[in-house]
């Protein structure tokens, strides 16, 4: 729709369709679609007539709605933080000073409150993922939130829930790991939960209270296999030791393999 000089447009109809928009029948035979606080803004249902530069005005405020309108969308899904709408508008296509009156609109009116989306960002990590405090303190750090909010809210946390919650990943891997000799257990457990966010002293304390013991049939397994392999090259002792090395190095202890290698006429 484009108008190179100042002209009178009557307004034939309104015609309420989705999202709080009206479609709006032009006398010139054109159709304009328009928020319904746009149409209230310029008091458009008591005019009836517009001109082409208040046309202009229209179009102008009526994008301005319309990001404003997305961004609400997008915080239906979940809280937000400024620098997400920001970077979610920029990729809609809306333009710098579009996006920098919607996210000033947001702020006054309280939806893009940055402690109230920092408590409610660690409460779902904390609820619906395996991350513990380390992890989900830096994921905030990286949207560039306050430090000091975010270590609040995680103090709220109590140190026996973070430990319980460590617990029960720690009992979800030793399933995962059941087949692993006992220190691969203890390395994979120990490296999975560091990487996860979990201080690593708290980590070691918990396993330690758990009975860990490697898979005695995969044990078994990894003996014949090794045995195999070897004897053609090794004969007596020397095969001995050379079994029991390549043992220890995957993670078995020294009782297990001496119990494992009782079967084998070495």
């Amino acid at each position: 729709m484009c108008y190179n000089k100042i002209m009178k447009i009557n307004i034939k109809s309104y015609k309420k369709i989705k999202d709080n928009c009206y479609k709006l029948e032009l006398s010139d035979g054109n159709t304009l679609t328009l928020y319904d606080e746009v149409i209230l803004k310029y008091n458009l249902l008591l005019k009836r007539t517009i001109d082409s530069k208040l046309l202009d005005e229209l179009l102008v405020a009526n994008n301005e709605s319309l990001c404003y309108n997305k961004a609400l969308k997008y915080l239906s899904i979940k809280q937000r933080n400024k620098k997400e709408m920001e970077d979610y508008l920029k990729r809609s296509g809306f333009s710098k000073e579009v996006i920098v009156k919607a996210l000033k609109r947001l702020e006054e009116q309280n939806y893009l409150n940055e402690e109230l989306y920092i408590k409610s960002f660690i409460n779902d990590q904390f609820n619906l993922t395996s991350n513990g405090p380390e992890k989900i303190k830096q994921k905030l750090l990286d949207l560039k939130l306050n430090e000091k909010i975010i270590t609040k809210y995680l103090q709220e946390i109590t140190k026996d829930e973070w430990l319980n919650k460590l617990n029960r990943l720690i009992d979800k891997k030793l399933v995962i790991y059941k087949k692993e000799s006992l220190n691969k257990t203890k390395e994979k457990i120990l490296l999975n939960c560091l990487n996860s966010g979990f201080n690593k002293e708290d980590i070691l304390n918990i396993l330690n209270t758990k009975e860990i013991t490697s898979d005695f049939n995969t044990l078994q397994k990894e003996v014949s296999k090794l045995y195999r392999k070897l004897k053609e090259k090794y004969k007596g002792s020397t095969l001995e030791y050379q079994l029991k090395g390549r043992l220890l190095s995957k993670g078995y202890t020294y009782e297990e393999i001496e119990e494992a290698l009782q079967d084998l006429s070495i």
